[in-house]
This record gives C-alpha cells, structure tokens and sequence, in this order.
C-alpha cells in the first residue's frame, strides 16, 4: 500500500493481521556535530517502507552485535499503526489513535530501534533476535494507539562539542510527528513521549528543555495540564472522557544523577578534549578545547571517532546552552520552565544488579567487606562511613541469599543501594517536585517487582531471581512471544502485559493511567512528610499502592547524601 503523507511522500508499507508498518523512514539528514536538517519530499514521491533503517555510527557491545557501526546517516523512524487514514481522502468517522513516541536505550552511546543481532537473557545466549524488541505489531493493536520508534546520532555524534545534536535530532522527529502522523491514524495533539535507560535520559532532557522548543510538540503552552472533565451518568458513574492533556511523558528507568545537565566548559573539558587528544587532534598537554581541535575530530573517519570515545569510558551530557536547555532539570521544574504534562517515573527492583558480576564482582561472595569496598569505587569515604553504618536502611551484613535467585544477600543489597541511589530515589525526588513545582502536570512512581530478562539483560550471573535493567520491556511492547521467548508466558506475564499495555496507552489517551475499569486507582506521587508517598508496585501478585515504598532509604539518601542534577 502506498500511503500519502504532508511532508514524507508516498510511503510503501506493509501490514500483518495485527498493525500496518512503515519502517526506515528517514525524516532527516545530519552533518556532523551540528543541527540535523529537515527532510521534506513531495507528496507524491513514492519511498519504499518496508525495511528498518541504518544504525546510527556507535562502537561495539552487546546490543548491536559486538560489531562496530559507522552510518551516520541514520536518522530514521518506524510507525506502527493499527489503521491508516489517506490524507487525500481524509474521513471524519475515523478515530484519530493516541501516539506513543518511543525513545530506545544504550547509555546514549549505543543502541537502535530495530532488531537486535545479539540476543541474551538471564537464561544466556539465545541467538540472534527472529524480530525486535520494540516491534510495534502487539503494543498498538492491543492499546489502540499509534507507535513511532526512531533513531538519534549516539556517543559523540550526538553530544561531542558540547552540540546537543542527539536532543535536536529528537525534536526534529517529534515535528516530523506533528507533520505526518494523521496520515497513520493518529491525532498529532495526544502525543505521549517515553523512553528506556538512556531513552528515559533523553525523556528527561526533553521535560527540561526550554519551552518555546517542545510547546506544540508532546506539551501545551499553559501554565497546567489542559483540564479534563468527565460526562457521568446518574450515578455519578464516569461513563465518557471530554477533554484531556495534550501530551504526557514516560520514563523507565532514568539515571538522573548519573547523566546530568553540564555547562559548556564542563562538557568539553570532561568529554571533549579527551576525546579530541585520543585522536591526536591536540597535544596530549593540553587543557582548553579549541575550534581547530573540533574540526579535526570532524574530519576524522566515523569508526575512530567511536572507538576512541569508547575506548576512553566517556559519558554523554546534555549541555546547558542557554537557549534549547536554560537550566538543570531540577530547577527547571522548581522554576515551572519545564513540560508540565502528566508523567510516569517507572524503574525496577535491583535496576543496578544488572551491572555487577565477574570479573569486578563474584555475585556468590558473601563477605560483608564486599559492600564498603564497592561502594568507595564510586563514593568519597564519608559517604561509604555513613551508608555502611545505615544497616537498618541496606542490611548487608546481616542479608540472607534472596529466595530466588543465584546471588549472595550481600551482593543483593549492594545492588539495591545502587539502584537507590542511581535510579530509584533521583526519579522520585524529580517526581515529587512535580507535584510540588510550579504548574506541575502530576506525577506518577511506579516500581516494577516482575519482569523478563530481555537482550538487553545480559547478565545471567547476578540477575536470575531479580528485576534487573530493561526487565519491563517484554510488558511494554509485548513482544516476547514474537521472540520466541518465555513460551508460554505464565497466567501472571500475561495479566501484566495487558495491564502494563493498559496504562501507558490510558496516559497517551486521556492524561492519566487510571483507565476506565481499572481495578486499581493510582493516586498521584507526593511527597508527603519528606518522604515519597503513593508509589505504585507491579509484582507478581498483580498491582498495588505500595504506600511510602522504601521511603526511608530516599530519605537517608536525600538528606545525607544530596541528589545533585547539574554541574555549572
């Protein structure tokens, strides 16, 4: 079928008996290190659809085949729609579908939107993936929604220079959504954002981006959410949605002190100029960055540029710039500048257990002197004194081996403080400011307790038995049956795939995850008494309110530790 479309041509795509795909639509062109540029093509030149695109350059690991990749004309996405609507013959009868806009994960430094070619779980190595994690196919059949994958410049393409290519390159398929995405089926004024790791960094990035960049987009230009308003019946019974937010985000699983917002002269000095003297492009004595060092990196093939950032450890920021971003995100959303649509911070139990084990860690070690050890790797010695004395908070000297699982008690809590103090506790400081901030749109905590060990999970030495990093996503996209794994998933999997599916398209639908008949009414996050409150648990007994959920831990962590979310 070929479908038109206002800005991307006469798209060929394909469908299944579940959804149409268009895949590999490229919706612009970038040069290196600098702002991507809108492609436009008449409406009537025909553009084939039926293929993913190219991966963006970024150096080996384990989600893109240990293989390294150097395109750096990757700037696609793939729409997946349950119907379509020409737009030369519009009808006003069709449903206009919510639009979930998916950001993928890879510590902004790897990672695609396609298949993967190297497929692990907690139960090894599987082969290659038969189709891809974020297909489409089952997420929007079953929430009735549109979804849009895309691809964004990674590792230093995106960020080197102190550039911000990555966010812009993001913005960009966002307006290619506001351009294009009735042609699919979808109404361009529901737009849902949500990411996974480094997707949920970038979500993060896209709520403390300057307005005046994502009004229109997945945001509205009001100080507050749009209001929404029932029709009830006689009985006061909720029967039909009126009016609802224009836009809404997602986050699963951000870092949010692990990747923070930098000043300019921070992210060249830390990411920058190391990169430019791997590459001999200044003196190994130097100490400023220059022009004539960043033009160097330019011209240097794609494949040294990835190897050297990699080979160097280094972490992508976003930069405070002045003008796409003002500010940290943490006074950005104190100050109200920010994209004040209601919102979804989701992370994992032992988010962190996924990235220890051998050779750093013997996840069956059960020497307590493991736990300060770890941690003063990474924290100064009076944070190590004062965590390793909070043994109420992670009693890891005292921790029996978990239930399930092939990990030590102290391995677990090392884990779970991580997590805590990484993941976990930073999300729901932001989320708290939400509802405390000024015009906040409200925010959602929730905690996934199940999960399925997915590619991106390779870690069959620490993470059987637990909810490790990207746990979730086989729920979110519903797409471990169309890889062949976990067959057949139990009852449970099953009961919380549908109602994961539920809840993030209720968000795209109507600004809140409480769709009608939801057993489960989820009150937003607070932050009542100093201590996080309504944090929702999705376990294996199904959902619950899971109250003040490891309250005490954030508390400790927040007042004894600090959360830090900018460097200037």
């Amino acid at each position: 079928m070929d479908l038109s479309t206002p800005s991307a041509g006469a798209l060929t795509g394909y469908r299944d008996k579940f959804s149409w795909r268009f895949l590999g639509i490229k919706y612009a062109t970038s040069t290196r290190f600098a702002p991507p540029v809108a492609l436009s093509v008449s409406e009537g030149e025909h553009r084939n659809a039926t293929l993913y695109g190219p991966r963006c350059a970024q150096p080996p690991d384990a989600d893109n085949g240990h293989l390294l990749w150097t395109n750096e004309d990757c700037l696609y996405l793939n729409v997946y729609s349950p119907i379509v609507n020409t737009g030369t013959t519009p009808n006003i009868t069709s449903p206009k579908l919510p639009v979930m806009f998916f950001i993928h994960g890879g510590g902004l430094n790897t990672g695609d939107s396609g298949p993967f070619p190297y497929n692990m779980t907690t139960s090894g190595y599987v082969g290659p993936s038969i189709s891809n994690i974020y297909d489409g196919t089952n997420l929007v059949s079953f929430g009735y929604v549109v979804l849009v994958t895309i691809n964004y410049r990674l590792t230093a393409f995106g960020w080197f220079n102190a550039s911000n290519a990555a966010l812009k390159d993001t913005l960009m398929a966002l307006e290619w959504v506001q351009e294009n995405i009735e042609a699919f089926g979808g109404d361009k004024s529901k737009v849902l954002v949500f990411g996974e790791s480094a997707g949920a960094i970038m979500s993060r990035y896209l709520i403390g981006t300057n307005p005046k960049y994502t009004t229109g987009l997945f945001s509205t230009s009001h100080s507050s959410p749009s209001l929404t308003l029932y029709e009830t019946d006689s009985d006061c019974e909720i029967v039909n949605l009126l009016v609802h937010p224009s836009g809404s985000i997602i986050l699963e699983s951000d870092f949010s002190t692990l990747d923070p917002f930098v000043s300019p002269t921070i992210a060249q000095t830390i990411t920058s100029l190391p990169l430019a003297k791997a590459l001999n492009c200044t003196p190994t004595n130097s100490t400023t960055f220059t022009p004539a060092a960043a033009e160097c990196v330019a011209a240097l093939p794609a494949g040294d540029v990835a190897l050297a950032s990699y080979d160097l450890g280094i972490s992508w920021d976003i930069t405070i710039d002045g003008d796409y971003i003002l500010t940290d995100i943490a006074t950005s959303i104190e100050e109200g500048v920010y994209a004040k649509v209601p919102t979804i911070w989701a992370s994992n139990a032992c988010e962190y257990c996924y990235f220890l084990g051998p050779p750093a860690i013997n996840p069956t070690n059960t020497s307590s002197a493991l736990f300060p050890a770890y941690l003063s790797t990474i924290l100064n010695a009076t944070a190590v004194a004062l965590i390793s004395n909070a043994t109420t908070l992670w009693p890891y000297e005292t921790e029996p081996p978990p239930v399930r699982g092939v990990i030590s008690g102290v391995v677990e809590e090392l884990g779970m403080f991580v997590t805590d103090y990484a993941v976990r506790c930073p999300m729901g400081y932001l989320a708290g400011l939400m509802d405390g901030g000024v015009g906040g749109g409200g925010a959602y905590k929730v905690e996934f307790g199940i999960g399925l060990g997915s590619p991106l999970t390779p870690n069959p030495a620490v993470c059987v038995g637990q909810v490790c990093h990207a746990d979730e996503l086989y729920f979110v996209f519903a797409t471990a049956e169309t890889d062949n794994l976990y067959q057949p998933l139990t009852t449970t999997q099953l009961d919380t795939t549908r109602e994961v599916i539920k809840r993030w398209a209720s968000l795209a639908r109507s600004g809140t995850p409480n769709y009608w008949g939801a057993q489960v009414v989820w009150q937003p996050y607070t932050m009542g008494g100093g201590a996080g409150e309504n944090v929702v648990v999705i376990g294996s007994g199904g959902i619950q309110n899971g109250g003040a959920y490891r309250a005490a831990q954030c508390e400790f962590i927040v007042s004894q530790l600090g959360l830090v979310f900018g460097y200037d």
